[in-house]
Order: C-alpha cells, then sequence, then structure tokens
C-alpha cells in the first residue's frame, strides 16, 4: 500500500507529513524485498530481485539519493555479475553498546549504535 500526502514543502530543510510517508513507504519496500530475499527460490533470483528493486527506488522514489533533476539520466546501480563464490552467510555476535559516527555524503555523520559484530567466511579467509 503507499500511502500519499497532498501537502509538499519547497523548502528543503523542512521533513514535511509527506517526505514522513515516502520515508516509511521507502522503509517498507526494502523490509518486503528483504522478506523475498530470505525466501528467494534460489540466491540468484534473490540477487536478481535485489538489483531490480534498488534500481527501482533509485529512479523513481521521492526518497532516492539522486537529485530528481538528474534522475532521468539515471541508468541503473553499477554492479558486478551474480557469482556464487560471493554468497556467505553471517554469524551475528552480540556486542556492548557503542556510540559511532558514520560519514555522509553531505561531508556530516550519521549517529548509530553498534549493537553486534557479523562474522562470515570468504574466499577462505574469515571476515
Amino acid at each position: 500500500m503507499r500511502l500519499e500526502s497532498t501537502i509538499t514543502s519547497t523548502d528543503p530543510h523542512t521533513f514535511a507529513a509527506s517526505d514522513a510517508l515516502d520515508l516509511l513507504d521507502w522503509k517498507q519496500t526494502i523490509f518486503d524485498l528483504y522478506a523475498f530475499i530470505r525466501h528467494a527460490p534460489s540466491p540468484e533470483t534473490a540477487w536478481e530481485r535485489w538489483r531490480g528493486v534498488r534500481d527501482r527506488l533509485y529512479a523513481d522514489h521521492p526518497q532516492s539519493p539522486i537529485p530528481a533533476d538528474v534522475r532521468d539520466a539515471f541508468d541503473g546501480c553499477p554492479f558486478y555479475d551474480y557469482d556464487p563464490a560471493f554468497r556467505t552467510i553471517g554469524r551475528i555476535e552480540d556486542r556492548a553498546p557503542e556510540r559511532r559516527g558514520i560519514a555522509v555524503s553531505t561531508g556530516g555523520t550519521f549517529a548509530f549504535t553498534r549493537i553486534g559484530v557479523v562474522r562470515f567466511a570468504l574466499a577462505g579467509a574469515e571476515h
């Protein structure tokens, strides 16, 4: 279900009700995507869906990180071809909560709390 608001703001620093609804729609689309991936008939089918949904969100969604005035030129995210050798299963390990910051494209940081780590093997090495 897609919710829409008829109220929009022209101020780029305002987070309007329509923005909140768009963000919820983006998140729900991602939640649905990962639910599909967990139950996909094959890993390659899951990967193909993941690529398609992400490309569609970036190209068309109001919450796309691609500026609206250049989305017409967007030709899809660059991905490597599917390679089953890079498929791995991770083990989640709890950690004491730790506040961290992630650099973002605006030059600032996004604060989050690390609550765990993922361990996995790839190409014969533990990561």
